[in-house]
């Protein structure tokens, strides 16, 4: 940043934020010092950061500056996550790379977005929102739900507070938004809620942060533009819901193996049409296949079960969506 750009309106503005953004990490810290717990202290940054974010393109001209102050904050959060610094974000979570994940986000959502039309920006704001506010109330939900029962009741009203919260916040933007009918908005509302809660629930160490914003930006932007329609979108995600139950059913995968398969199902059905599909259903029988027979083979010798996981559904499933 050279030093003329600081004295432009753009570079003060830069400065500003990031006196800001360093100044509700204070908070956070002084919170956690006077005794708040550290889990309250990540949300109340998580929702302040997400919330900025959602509020870019009213504050900068273009989206330039908005990218170097996700690469600066994302290895900010790299270093102080290693160093064991800022307890009020990395304490609660210490394996979660999810302060890192949030600011990298910015990176996909803003090229997929605000750099390729003004008009884009409506889907960038949605995810921001979903991010900055339904994943702190979800957290708070299965947090308290895992004082009164088990692990499984925290994540099932978890998921629910989460597409909740997703319902109304979607439908209050695309209503104040667009002009599109009661069904077309209805549709676009469901299948963002359904697409960034299945997201939401199998994501582990924070990627969550990650894949929920360019999960609400790939439904918003293609239907915004016309590219995907609402049947296109029902479609994919009804058959990637028969996909994921199916693959369960029959032993393939395990649950988050299913979701995590049933999400890729969809985005190739609802994005790509058959000439996607037909690949990732080759690649993915044949891949599954050979998975099936070598654990045949292991289980003479008593090894685990041939389901496969999400890993290994991430790793196969990434290969047949390029």
């Amino acid at each position: 940043m050279s030093g003329s750009y600081l004295f432009t309106g753009e570079g003060t503005l830069v400065l500003a934020v990031l006196a800001g953004l360093g100044g509700l990490v204070a908070i956070g810290e002084a919170l956690r010092h006077w005794g708040v717990a550290v889990r309250t202290t990540r949300r109340f940054v998580h929702a302040g950061v997400s919330l900025f974010v959602a509020a870019t393109p009213f504050l900068f001209a273009r989206p330039l500056p908005v990218y170097g102050l996700a690469v600066v904050f994302a290895l900010l959060n790299a270093g102080t996550r290693s160093a064991e610094w800022w307890g009020s974000i990395h304490q609660a979570r210490p394996r979660s790379w999810g302060t890192v994940a949030l600011p990298l986000s910015v990176l996909p959502a803003l090229a997929a977005t605000w750099s390729v039309s003004p008009d884009r920006i409506l889907a960038l704001q949605t995810a921001y929102l979903i991010l900055g506010l339904a994943d702190p109330i979800a957290s708070w939900v299965g947090e308290r739900a895992t004082t009164r029962g088990g692990n499984r009741d925290s994540t099932v009203s978890g998921s629910l507070a989460f597409a909740g919260t997703a319902v109304v916040l979607t439908v209050f933007v695309l209503a104040a938004q667009t002009k599109w009918s009661v069904g077309r908005l209805g549709t676009a509302v469901i299948g963002t809620t359904l697409v960034a809660t299945g997201v939401e629930a199998v994501c582990r160490r924070g990627w969550d942060n990650f894949f929920i914003v360019c999960a609400v930006v790939l439904v918003l932007v293609p239907l915004r533009a016309g590219a995907l329609g609402v049947g296109q979108l029902a479609g994919g995600i009804s058959l990637g819901a028969a996909f994921g139950g199916a693959a369960y059913r029959a032993g393939a995968l395990d649950e988050r193996g299913a979701a995590t398969g049933g999400l890729f199902a969809a985005s190739l059905v609802g994005l790509g049409g058959w000439a996607w599909i037909v690949p990732g259903i080759v690649f993915f029988g044949l891949s599954s296949a050979l998975t099936a027979l070598n654990s045949e083979r292991r289980s003479t010798v008593g090894e685990a079960s041939p389901r496969r996981t999400q890993a290994q559904v991430l790793a196969n499933g990434g290969i047949a969506w390029a």
